[in-house]
């Protein structure tokens, strides 16, 4: 809870590289999607609300599913992410369909 007179305080990541922190979760063997979640603290229920995605499909998109780009900005924006960031740690680009 904030205070009064207290400014919030800006959440962002930096810029994806092999040196970020989802890049390097990734490396040593967590998916995408669960990288992401857990970086930025997110439990899926309250991921699916800021995302509007339903856990079901976000379970799905776990375990694989295709993704599509709405779905990519919704969750990038529940992150506090870059679209392009998110698209980058994509393992195989065919799991994004247009």
């Amino acid at each position: 809870m904030r205070r009064k007179g207290e400014k919030p305080v800006v959440k962002s990541w930096p810029s994806y590289n092999d040196s970020h922190p989802v890049s390097r979760a990734i490396a040593t063997g967590d998916g995408w999607f669960g990288a992401w979640s857990r970086q930025a603290a997110t439990p899926l229920v309250k991921l699916s609300k800021a995302s509007k995605v339903d856990v079901e499909r976000l379970l799905a998109i776990d375990s694989g599913a295709e993704i599509t780009r709405a779905e990519i900005e919704a969750l990038a924006s529940a992150w506090r992410a870059e679209v392009q960031d998110v698209i980058a740690s994509l393992p195989d680009p065919a799991v994004l369909v247009e």
